[in-house]
């Protein structure tokens, strides 16, 4: 499963938001580590439980419930998403997507007297 903590994955275009996603887990100060990995699997099995292959907003969190007690909490938001398209050429040869009129751009055929597509 993929994790982001910011609402954006590098190469991916968020396809549907599913929900939030809450786990907790808790620790003693020898396996804390270990109590926030578990926590994270948590949350990783519930957003796959909803069909998610993303979290997003992942953020995880260590509270001291006592005296050498901790919870560790991840929560995040579980998303759908898709690989995104290398280049602009790609995406309109691909799919016929072009509803704003940008392939005569694209394929370097001049339209209105520009000669190629300005970035």
């Amino acid at each position: 499963m993929r994790t982001s903590n910011s609402e954006k994955v590098a190469g991916r275009v968020t396809r549907k938001i599913l929900g939030p996603v809450k786990a907790m887990e808790f620790a003693t100060t020898a396996n804390m580590a270990a109590g926030i990995a578990a926590a994270k699997a948590k949350a990783f099995a519930k957003a796959a439980a909803m069909g998610a292959d993303t979290i997003i907003n992942l953020t995880l969190e260590i509270a001291e419930m006592s005296n050498g007690l901790f919870s560790a909490i991840a929560t995040g938001e579980a998303v759908t998403t898709v690989a995104r398209r290398s280049t602009m050429s790609s995406y309109f040869s691909d799919v016929d997507l072009d509803d704003v009129d940008l392939k005569p751009f694209m394929f370097n055929q001049p339209r209105y007297g520009m000669s190629s597509f300005a970035h």
